[in-house]
């Protein structure tokens, strides 16, 4: 069991984002959060390296070897009328020097670091709740937060649509309360993304994020209250820091997932649904 666990650890640190399955996905990130608290493990160099070669094999032939003809292609440069193939920057020259390439490149960061931002602010409670309500609240937030990734892309962006038209859900709710006089449109904008990616990611945050939380001791937050620190100094010196580990592994998933949504951004242009 021990030489399986470490055997996953290598294989987990090694290929983060490799399946694309959501749920594959945010379970490599609650063992990449995991990883650092399990206890030193020595092992022998022959049993630690046949251990290694295989994750090694795969990604060499799957990941690395097709990563390397890609950035290979990337500097070739093909004629029109002989379809010979010469080296040279043209490419890169004529990407960093098109003002379209340069927007589209900056939206997508753009939208990665806000998306990020968003599912840490908002997950970062969910995963303490998890974390310190004990086993029953757990299962309900952990079933409410997962709950989106059983159903299918294609229903809950069709679900988005629904909800964002200028006179659906949302936008009735808002004029019913009285913040908006008149539908405010968020369908086909970038608001409009931020909001269905943010719901899409936020597991990639929590889960990662309450696997390192349940793991710090509590010991260390009563020995912080006992000399006088308060709830928010307890916090911001004693949990936050010992989290940086979950967030930084839920940060890495989420931006990585954000930015490579291409399904998200043909959703920013096209025409208004009449209802």
């Amino acid at each position: 069991m021990l030489v399986a666990v470490v055997a996953s650890g290598i294989l987990v640190r090694s290929i983060p984002l490799a399946l694309p399955t959501p749920l594959v996905q945010i379970g490599l990130g609650a063992v990449i959060a995991a990883v650092p608290s399990l206890p030193d493990v020595h092992l022998d160099p022959d049993v630690f390296f046949l251990l290694f070669l295989p994750p090694l094999l795969f990604l060499t032939a799957f990941f690395v070897l097709p990563m390397v003809m890609f950035l290979r292609e990337g500097f070739i440069v093909v004629d029109a009328d002989s379809a010979s193939r010469t080296v040279s920057f043209g490419n890169y020259v004529r990407f960093l020097s098109s003002p379209d390439y340069l927007k589209v490149l900056w939206n997508t960061l753009k939208l990665g670091v806000i998306v990020t931002a968003l599912c840490l602010i908002l997950g970062y409670p969910l995963a303490f709740a998890m974390a310190r309500f004990g086993p029953r609240w757990q299962r309900w937030i952990l079933i409410a937060v997962i709950s989106p990734l059983m159903v299918s892309v294609v229903i809950r962006t069709f679900s988005w649509q629904v909800i964002l038209r200028n006179h659906g859900p949302l936008n009735d709710f808002l004029i019913a309360i009285g913040v908006v006089d008149e539908p405010v449109r968020l369908l086909f904008t970038f608001t409009g993304v931020v909001i269905g990616l943010v719901h899409v990611y936020l597991p990639y945050m929590v889960l990662p994020l309450a696997s390192v939380i349940e793991k710090i001791d509590p010991r260390f937050d009563e020995a912080a209250r006992s000399l006088g620190a308060n709830v928010f100094r307890r916090f911001i010196e004693v949990t936050l820091p010992l989290s940086i580990p979950g967030i930084l592994a839920g940060s890495m998933l989420v931006f990585t997932a954000a930015v490579s949504a291409g399904c998200a951004w043909p959703s920013r242009s096209g025409p208004e649904p009449s209802a």
